[in-house]
């Protein structure tokens, strides 16, 4: 079983009004969340973790500050993340307390900012920590969702 994300790349353009223009571009990216085989009988969850990139750049030396979104996948649903009846969750912390989602329905996002040198794209790496409920009845086969990530800037 495994899980697939997609990054979304949303740009921002910015134009100072007391010089020439300028402009920032942050952009996400993924590594997969790989569950491996999945055992019905299991009494306890199985658990895994993968990250979220997100990679600033901007022409001038600014302050960049943004909001890294998870979407809810195929399922449409927060509460109970799911591939194809295979329930698993997404969290922002390790203890698995945080859903990350899209700050809705007590889902939390990460907020971070720093200051960008000009012309040096800065990269930061945030973990997702994932588990994959335990007790399921489901039948023997591949299950995929894809979460997409959005960074807002």
């Amino acid at each position: 079983m495994k899980m697939a994300f997609a990054g979304a790349v949303v740009a921002l353009l910015a134009a100072s009004p007391a010089g020439p223009a300028w402009g920032q571009t942050c952009v996400v990216s993924s590594i997969g969340n790989l569950f491996g085989t999945y055992n019905p009988m299991a009494a306890t969850a199985q658990t895994s973790t993968s990250t979220v990139s997100v990679t600033c750049r901007s022409a001038v030396a600014t302050s960049v500050l943004y909001t890294i979104q998870l979407s809810s996948g195929g399922s449409g649903n927060f509460g109970v993340r799911g591939m194809s009846g295979l329930r698993y969750q997404l969290y922002l912390d390790a203890s698995r307390t945080q859903i990350w989602g899209d700050g809705t329905g007590g889902t939390v996002t990460v907020s971070d900012g720093y200051v960008l040198q000009p012309n040096v794209p800065t990269t930061r790496t945030y973990t997702v920590y994932s588990r994959l409920l335990a007790s399921q009845r489901v039948a023997p086969g591949a299950y995929t969702d894809i979460i997409i990530a959005r960074v807002i800037y």
